[in-house]
C-alpha cells in the first residue's frame, strides 16, 4: 500500500471510493464502499456523511489491520484536506 504517496496528494471523493474497491474483497470493506456509493444518491449531508464513516471505523472489523489502518488514513486525510 501506498498510503504515505497518496497522502502526498489531494484525493477526491471517487478517488477514494477506487481506493477503498481495490480491497473490497473482504466483506466489510465492500459495505464501506457500498455505502460511501449510495451516499452519492442520497440526501445525506457531508457531515452527516463523515460521521456515519467515522462510526463504521470504530465499530465494524476490517479482517487486515494493515488495510483498515492504511483506509482510516486516507478516509482522515480527504476529510480534513480542502
Amino acid at each position: 500500500m501506498r498510503t504515505n504517496k497518496m497522502l502526498s496528494i489531494k484525493m477526491n471523493f471517487d478517488q477514494y471510493i477506487k481506493e477503498v474497491d481495490k480491497f473490497s474483497d473482504d466483506e466489510v470493506v465492500a459495505r464501506l464502499r457500498k455505502h460511501l456509493a449510495e451516499w452519492k444518491q442520497d440526501d445525506t449531508n457531508v457531515i452527516k456523511l463523515a460521521d456515519s464513516i467515522e462510526h463504521f471505523f470504530g465499530n465494524s472489523w476490517i479482517g487486515s489491520e494493515k488495510i483498515h489502518n492504511h483506509l482510516y488514513r486516507l478516509w482522515l486525510h480527504f476529510k480534513t484536506k480542502p
